[in-house]
């Protein structure tokens, strides 16, 4: 059970670096935004696990925020 706590308080220490983000949209696109990061998120962690296993140097977290910032500034101005 502590494991699962520790992965939620991570988790939400996470999504609140895009607070300023998320606080002003409506629930639906809340919904949307959330899975869109997360989907995003969790790409990344297995490129780098992958990238790890074959020994080579992964994406850094300034790649990652910046692609997440980049889908939704697309959502944001409807160019999906």
């Amino acid at each position: 059970m502590g494991y699962i706590t520790q992965v939620c308080e991570q988790l939400n220490a996470w999504l609140g670096g895009y607070a300023s983000i998320l606080k002003p949209i409506t629930a639906t696109n809340f919904n949307w935004t959330v899975h869109v990061m997360l989907y995003y998120h969790t790409q990344t962690i297995l490129a780098k696990q992958e990238a790890k296993e074959k020994g080579e140097k992964g994406k850094n977290d300034k790649d990652e925020k910046d692609n997440l910032y980049k889908v939704y500034a697309r959502y944001i101005l409807g160019i999906c």
